[in-house]
């Protein structure tokens, strides 16, 4: 709350009146204002403070008067001297108690009220949004580096579907090599992640989501839209889920253990580390060059790290749905159940489809 600082000064200015003039009129041209504060500053408190403590008292039209001169109501005395009371500016985010006016520091308002000195209110209120430095600051060695490792990510998986000469896996769920594989990518990749993170985890939004029935509300909708797309695209002559083979052209599987270990790392350990990949510390890379940036760039790169040609649109569109819910909820973890659901329903769907047949 502000204080207005009105004091005498140390030395009298009587000496300057003529013996006919009355007591309170000063008719010297400029007489030097002293302040000799009476209120404590605390140094961490009072940013800004330096250079007001000497001009409380403003003058104005070129006058000046010295306080000492002037009797009794200074209330009164002050617009025909032409001076001003200037109270200090308040600090933003200031508790009760600190700085508060003389009238009002031993008063405990309530969390509604406002102090009748000022219109702002005495502790102000910052949404979550704002509070979260991740969507300020930018991270230009992290974002070269993520950005890197899409672009690697994304080269070995081309490479080695469309240009290496090598036979894929028939129905990899069913391989222990193939489960060996998977959990040493996973391991690597977890890693990494969590080191380009070091000493900014608040990237990776691994919190409490926000806006739940929002992001229940863009799961459906996702879920729904790609359910759809893949309807679409199959209708076409494209078959996005073949082309990435994994889901199992034959029930029952051979051995039920690999099977088991396969599912586990494709339903829930796989869906984790690219949440964390993609709609974490990448999304959290790009949210400071704008909301569109960050939901249509971590898309893309979560696309294109698959791979494919047929089914770029569908993850496309499910990269979008994921980050979508990503800038919603404020966490990643709404994204990383919905992504594991679908690639369960996808591995389940196979599976019937396969037994029926």
């Amino acid at each position: 709350m502000p204080v207005g600082d009105l004091v005498l000064s140390e030395a009298p200015a009587e000496e300057g009146l003529r013996p006919g003039d009355p007591r309170g009129e000063v008719n010297e041209a400029a007489v030097r204002v002293l302040h000799d504060p009476a209120e404590l500053v605390n140094p961490v408190g009072a940013t800004g403070d330096t250079g007001v403590l000497a001009g409380d008292l403003l003058v104005e039209g070129g006058r000046a008067a010295d306080v000492a001169s002037i009797p009794r109501d200074l209330e009164r005395e002050l617009p025909p001297l032409g001076l001003c009371r200037r109270e200090r500016r308040p600090m933003l985010d200031e508790l009760l108690r600190q700085r508060s006016h003389l009238r009002e520091q031993h008063v405990r308002l309530l969390g509604g009220e406002v102090s009748r000195r000022h219109p702002r209110m005495i502790e102000r209120k910052v949404p979550p949004r704002q509070r979260d430095s991740s969507e300020r600051d930018v991270h230009p060695t992290r974002l070269a580096i993520w950005l890197a490792l899409v672009a690697l990510l994304t080269f070995a998986q081309i490479y080695g579907r469309y240009i290496a000469d090598s036979d894929p896996l028939d129905d990899p769920l069913y391989s222990s090599s193939f489960a060996a594989a998977s959990l040493t990518q996973w391991i690597l990749l977890g890693a990494l992640v969590f080191a380009l993170a070091a000493g900014a985890r608040e990237l990776l939004a691994l919190r409490t989501p926000r806006r739940v029935g929002r992001g229940a509300l863009l799961a459906v909708a996702t879920f729904v839209l790609v359910v759809v797309a893949g309807g679409v695209l199959s209708q076409l002559g494209l078959n996005p889920s073949s082309e990435q083979g994994l889901v199992p052209d034959e029930w029952p599987p051979p051995d039920q253990l690999v099977f088991a270990a396969n599912l586990l790392l494709v339903v829930l350990v796989g869906p984790f580390v690219e949440e964390l990949l993609f709609r974490g510390i990448g999304f959290g890379l790009l949210r400071p060059f704008g909301r569109v940036i960050a939901v249509v760039g971590s898309a893309a790169a979560f696309a294109a790290v698959h791979g494919l040609v047929e089914g770029f649109a569908l993850i496309f569109l499910l990269g979008l749905g994921l980050a979508l819910m990503r800038e919603a909820t404020g966490s990643v973890l709404p994204g990383y159940a919905l992504h594991a659901t679908f690639n369960g329903v996808a591995v389940a769907a196979a599976a019937l489809s396969s037994s029926a047949s």
